[in-house]
């Protein structure tokens, strides 16, 4: 897995010594946010059916051909999918509406397409072929999702490097007080945010990258200059 990080810091605020907070040592707070980038491992493809009939009976009957039928037809169209994955029928309303759900995932690897020459040509044949067939099976599409192959350790490294990212801030402003950093009070976590890198102007994300962008605030205690 390949990391990239985009570092921004700011200084939330700053707890100057005074005498109303006698017996309290000073704090300071900073901000610390970092980006990590990865590969994607891997890109789902979600279809989801509704089927109406006259009864329920009937609409369950045809809900339970879903699976059956995609299969059927990812393997005329030549996709291998890694995974699928179909959701139990879903019924949201029994005596307004005779109306049952169902959904899918299809998981394709991405290794398949990681060829500069042809691997762009090859996903957007993956993408027409599946189209195609969610407009035969009446199904609305959602996809393409790119996925990292272990998005908790993408989350590890983004809240990891903006935790140090808050460091440097604050340890300026603790010598611009004659003072020194003296211990990390408390560290909270702000916010976990997925493809939308603040520095990226690109489309978020893409064949090459996802990426998850960390921010914490970082209270650290204020001792005296060594």
């Amino acid at each position: 897995m390949r990391f990239m990080m985009l570092v921004s810091l700011t200084t939330l605020g700053v707890a100057l010594p005074a005498v109303a907070q006698e017996g309290n040592p000073p704090q300071i707070r900073s901000l610390g946010v970092a980006t990590v980038y990865a590969a994607p491992a891997h890109a789902d493809f979600w279809l989801h059916l509704t089927v109406k009939e006259d009864t329920l009976e009937k609409s369950m009957g045809a809900a339970a051909q879903f699976e059956e039928n995609l299969c059927g037809r990812l393997t005329a169209a030549e996709l291998r999918a890694s995974d699928i994955y179909v959701s139990p029928p879903a019924v949201s309303a029994v005596q307004k509406e005779k109306t049952v759900r169902v959904s899918a995932r299809v998981r394709f690897p991405m290794a398949s397409f990681i060829s500069p020459e042809t691997g762009p040509a090859f996903f957007g044949r993956l993408c027409d072929k599946i189209a195609a067939i969610a407009e035969g099976l009446a199904c609305m599409t959602e996809g393409p999702i790119f996925e990292p192959a272990n998005r908790e350790s993408m989350v590890q490294a983004a809240v990891t490097a903006a935790t140090e990212n808050a460091f440097p801030v604050a340890d300026a402003v603790a010598g611009a007080l004659r003072g020194s950093i003296y211990a990390v009070d408390t560290v909270r976590m702000r916010e976990i945010v997925w493809n939308d890198a603040p520095d990226v102007r690109g489309v978020q994300p893409n064949m090459q990258q996802v990426s998850c962008t960390a921010r914490v605030e970082v209270i650290y205690t204020l001792g005296p200059s060594p």
